[in-house]
């Protein structure tokens, strides 16, 4: 199921606000200010809320049955407000086009061959009654960013940072070096990696490559040096469920 949503992000601490809007494959509840965090463009706002959520609010304003909707309404408030030259929001710009989403859709073709657009997630495209008109594309999710994307094969089979939006529950679990399980992640690795201070590029290379942080004795004297001893054996696995 895919929910469309326009919301609203506050920092508590300037008083400044963003108006947006997203489609995404769990509640919004579930979603704005724990795995999304906007589509603005600077990255220190959102790393800002990773680090500080006490700084933030969130609030769900309304769901839709279609993006464009979701888009309509904050258009609405852009030009309510004209974000983009007042000085109380975050926004850089007014949403003031009419909005055609395709970020989630793909072209397929039924079994009288009338061709289409529909959602990746469209149960009788995942089933494969509705075929892709593009052969060789694959809807897919970055687990490292919770972004949907369609892939070819070759990319889905070599980026491991790619899985099927057909997977019920994808995860990237992270042990020490006793094999003790620390954390588990659900499309949201990088933000426990950053909230927790865990060395987020070496867990990276460690699920992808089936290897433990700190191996050689090179690496080892590089994490007492930088302060890293206590993630030495350290490592993450990803399941798929």
């Amino acid at each position: 199921m895919t929910y469309h949503y326009t919301y609203r992000i506050t920092n508590l601490i300037t008083k400044m606000h963003y108006y947006g809007d997203r489609t995404s494959i769990v509640k919004p509840s579930d979603d704005l200010g724990k795995v999304y965090f906007s589509s603005y463009t600077n990255k220190f706002f959102k790393v800002d809320q990773i680090l500080n959520p006490s700084h933030y609010k969130y609030k769900i304003i309304k769901t839709f049955d279609t993006r464009v909707e979701a888009k309509e309404l904050e258009k609405k408030f852009h030009m309510k407000f004209d974000v983009k030259n007042n000085p109380n929001f975050i926004n850089r710009q007014n949403q003031n086009c009419i909005y055609f989403d395709t970020s989630e859709k793909v072209t397929v073709i039924d079994k009288h061959g009338k061709t289409f657009q529909t959602s990746i997630y469209n149960e009788k495209y995942l089933s494969g009654e509705l075929k892709g008109v593009t052969s060789g594309l694959v809807a897919c999710i970055d687990i490292l960013t919770n972004s949907h994307c369609m892939a070819t094969k070759k990319e889905f089979k070599t980026d491991s940072n790619l899985v099927s939006v057909t997977a019920s529950k994808i995860l990237i679990n992270i042990y020490d070096n006793n094999d003790k399980l620390m954390f588990s992640t659900d499309r949201n690795f990088k933000k426990v990696c950053l909230l927790n201070n865990l060395p987020y590029q070496g867990l990276i290379k460690s699920y992808k490559n089936n290897t433990k942080l700190f191996e050689t004795e090179k690496a080892k004297n590089n994490a007492v040096r930088y302060n890293n001893e206590k993630y030495i054996g350290w490592y993450a696995k990803l399941i798929e469920l």
